[in-house]
């Protein structure tokens, strides 16, 4: 996932020196791609807790840290009031309702700052599901995630 991180991400522009010795490089089209698109990347590895309320919190934390990573974007002037107080309200203490949009909000303002859509690079999303199935709250997890695909 790192690897495609790198390849894609307007972060790593001009870094032809990670790719050069490989298959990928020897193609001018490819070539042109590397470092042209906004990238997301969140790795949910860690969420590994025994009872709902830790999992949630910690994906929570880990949502924040993401947000805090792209903070450049509430000085680009981009951002509308209501976008602005959104980006404010995702911290580690964060309601239901902005965790379960966090991904799609900062997608949307990526996409309009960089005027391209974004790639979301989504790793072991499967931990904190098999971890609840471990640890007895798996119902109560996808009761939660389920209320919250309705929004």
């Amino acid at each position: 996932m790192s690897m495609i991180e790198k390849f894609f991400s307007v972060v790593y522009k001009g870094r032809d020196d990670l790719f050069e010795n490989l298959s990928i490089w020897k193609d001018e089209d490819y070539r042109k791609l590397q470092g042209t698109y906004p990238v997301i990347s969140l790795s949910l590895a860690s969420v590994k807790e025994s009872n709902f309320q830790d999992a949630y919190n910690q994906i929570c934390q880990l949502l924040s840290d993401l947000y805090n990573h792209y903070a450049f974007l509430k000085r680009s002037g981009l951002l509308e009031d209501g976008e602005f107080d959104f980006f404010e309200r995702v911290q580690c203490n964060m309601g239901k309702t902005e965790a379960v949009l966090s991904l799609h909000h900062l997608s949307d303002y990526m996409s309009r700052y960089y005027g391209k859509k974004v790639i979301i690079l989504l790793d072991e999303y499967d931990t904190p599901m098999q971890e609840a199935w471990v640890n007895g709250y798996w119902i109560r997890l996808k009761e939660w995630s389920e209320a919250g695909l309705s929004l």
